[in-house]
């Protein structure tokens, strides 16, 4: 390569747009991958017949990529944008087939099973006041048979005097990882299955057999951070010193859950993780007390570069605390954002630049492309991105004062920073919290400059076994918080329940909102008009009629009335609560009593009404009105259809964990069911007979 063309190269690598252009390509590589599960395993055939281990094949298909750059290296091609751009998008799929190649060993739990298992606890979280989640690692010849072909269990139970290392045995019932709960919706049993998860489940009791001693170095830091999360909380009263540890080393087992939920509706929740404030916080705090220190040295700090060794020292602290803090997405990105930043420092270049923000999202998008999916990773990166934005935008009005910028840039990158990250939070949560526009204002200066520099003594404080000695300095600040997430909590503005988007406006969302803050105007205008576009079709999507799944034993069917409540034909679990809020937007679920066949009449909005024939006695019976909607699984309710004049019948051939969304179309007064077993999230209509006058 001659000096011209590694100018070309750098140049490409350096200018925003090919990388934030290249990035977004890279991602839909990964995304069609997801989306043709069905096109790979005939081209993998030919590998099984050379006897390769997955990792062989992944390793090759990584060299395939590495060739694919040679190749338009050498027919001088690469410069080209088209080329650069199907490299990328060749890149991505192949980043996406090798990471379920390394994967491809794992079991998976074909059906329920109930048996004894006996595993090495690698990981827990604690979520409420009465149960606990563990990560399992099945010990093989000590465990049901069937279980030890398992590489590791997600396990519920109630809370025991656990730690990852310890060894325990348990009565267990154990299901198999099922696909999206609703149509639409996240599919948490591939993050599984990509974490080397085979089954989930539920104990119903549990047994030390030992404390292990002879650790691993994961379980002994994991041990350490779940130890010095106990220490700061003890160090406190209630509940400042389970917010100390959340904040600190990012474990929130100790956080009441009314707590947690004044946070979540204030719009404060994001300063319970551990994440991008948190970590630059941490690590220019080091940068500027070393600065500091060097500058009482004058002999030192007039001859040598102070700020670049007080950087390294400050990244070499980053990565201590990262490891401290548990490693979750948001610090690795906020790692290596910082790592850029200092990189930049050290080589005179531009601090903060969407180009980095892209560098980086390109490097998770390689290593683990599944983490594209993840609620932290979409979080992270778009509020990240209004961030950066918001930076360039208020450095270009040179005719502000500093102190003018600096109010404007707090005010206007709480505002974007909501507008990046509402999509996501209602896809995820289906909620948002206008209210935080306004308390982050308050809150992210408060955690800044008061309860950041004083959790950092308090971690210095740790090691020297004072911790009881600082934690009173950091408890007024915390205190300060909990009061403003308590009073905003509480206003007309916090906790709004909104529809949930579709997956694919996730992308165009993030598409857009990169446009806009590229440096060109042209950009800009295309990124504006994709959001409006994309803002419209969220506005006029509608909520489903109705919700149809399985669960107790038989079908479920959830409507919303017109006094906004959601009546279901049965009693249903909490956690089938949150999701039918989430999608009907209801608050209140009332269950309607049904006839002892198992017959129900429910009344949705419009005065609508379903008829539900869930039994075989109940199928059996007579047809329902001529204006209900029959929903049924027997076949041999077709001669009702004679009856039906201006109702539907859906007849509905259950698989295991199928539900259904129930839609009205907008043009006439027919139905459209969507199933959760479609691909790609697309309709599929299952024997829905519409009859329309």
């Amino acid at each position: 390569m001659n000096r011209t063309e590694f100018a070309l190269l750098v140049r490409k690598i350096s200018v925003p747009d090919p990388v934030i252009y290249g990035v977004f390509v890279l991602a839909a590589g990964i995304l069609v991958h997801h989306m043709t599960p069905d096109i790979m395993p005939p081209v993998m055939m030919p590998f099984a017949y050379l006897s390769m281990t997955p990792s062989m094949v992944s390793g090759l298909l990584l060299c395939s990529a590495i060739c694919l750059f040679c190749v338009c290296y050498l027919t001088r091609h690469l410069f080209g944008d088209g080329l650069w751009l199907i490299m990328l998008f060749a890149l991505g799929f192949i980043s996406a087939e090798a990471e379920l190649m390394r994967h491809a060993d794992t079991s998976l739990l074909a059906q329920k099973t109930r048996g004894i298992l006996v595993a090495e606890v690698t990981d827990r979280t604690i979520r409420d006041t009465n149960r606990m989640r563990l990560i399992l690692r099945p010990l093989k010849g000590r465990t049901t048979e069937i279980f030890g072909e398992l590489s590791f269990v997600r396990l519920s139970t109630r809370i025991v005097d656990v730690l990852p290392g310890d060894i325990i045995v348990a009565g267990v019932t154990l299901f198999p990882l099922s696909g999206p709960l609703l149509p639409d919706r996240p599919d948490y049993a591939r993050q599984h299955y990509l974490s080397g998860i085979g089954a989930s489940g539920f104990a119903t009791w549990v047994k030390i057999v030992r404390h292990e001693t002879n650790l691993s170095f994961s379980e002994r830091a994991a041990r350490y951070r779940l130890g010095l999360a106990t220490r700061i909380t003890a160090s406190m009263s209630e509940p400042y010193g389970g917010i100390a540890a959340a904040l600190l080393v990012g474990v929130r087992d100790n956080v009441p859950a009314d707590v947690y939920t004044k946070f979540r509706r204030s719009g404060l929740a994001h300063l319970l993780a551990i994440s991008g404030l948190h970590m630059g916080l941490f690590c220019f705090s080091v940068l500027y007390i070393l600065r500091a220190f060097m500058a009482l040295l004058p002999h030192i700090s007039q001859h040598y570069p102070v700020h670049k060794y007080a950087s390294l020292v400050a990244l070499g602290c980053g990565a201590l605390y990262l490891l401290g803090s548990g490693i979750p997405v948001s610090a690795v990105r906020a790692f290596l954002m910082t790592s850029l930043i200092i990189l930049a420092l050290l080589t005179d270049r531009h601090v903060v630049s969407v180009r980095n923000l892209a560098l980086v999202a390109a490097a998770f998008l390689i290593v683990s492309p599944s983490v594209i999916y993840t609620a932290a990773f979409q979080l992270s990166f778009s509020a990240t991105m209004a961030v950066i934005g918001t930076f360039q935008l208020t450095r270009m009005l040179t005719n502000l004062l500093r102190m003018q910028r600096a109010i404007l840039f707090i005010f206007l990158s709480s505002v974007m920073t909501f507008l990046a990250t509402m999509p996501f939070a209602a896809y995820h949560f289906g909620q948002i919290a206008p209210i935080g526009i306004f308390a982050n204002l308050i809150a992210i200066p408060l955690t800044g400059l008061m309860i950041m520099p004083a959790g950092v003594l308090l971690l210095l404080a740790s090691l020297f076994g004072l911790t009881n000695i600082v934690a009173p300095v950091m408890e007024v600040p915390l205190s300060v918080l909990c009061a403003i997430a308590d009073i905003f909590s509480d206003t007309g503005l916090s906790g709004w329940s909104v529809k949930p988007p579709p997956s694919y406006l996730l992308f165009g969302a993030a598409c857009g909102g990169a446009l806009v803050i590229m440096p060109r105007t042209y950009p800009k205008m295309i990124g504006l008009v994709i959001l409006c576009l994309m803002a419209m079709h969220w506005a006029v999507m509608p909520r489903p009629v109705a919700i149809i799944f399985q669960a107790s034993g038989g079908l479920v069917l959830a409507v919303r009335s017109d006094s906004d409540e959601i009546i279901v034909s049965k009693s249903v679990s909490p956690f089938w609560q949150d999701n039918l809020r989430l999608m009907l937007g209801g608050d209140i679920i009332r269950t309607q009593r049904c006839s002892r066949y198992n017959e129900c009449q429910i009344i949705a909005k419009r005065a609508q009404t379903f008829s539900l024939y869930a039994q075989r006695p109940a199928r059996m019976r007579a047809c329902p009105e001529p204006d209900h909607i029959m929903i049924t699984t027997d076949e041999r309710h077709d001669s009702c259809l004679e009856t039906i004049t201006s109702g539907d019948s859906i007849i509905l051939s259950p698989r295991r964990s199928e539900s259904w969304l129930l839609y009205q179309s907008y043009t006439d007064s027919s139905y459209k069911l969507v199933s959760n077993k479609a691909r790609y999230g697309l309709a599929e209509q299952v024997l829905l007979h519409t009859k329309t006058q």
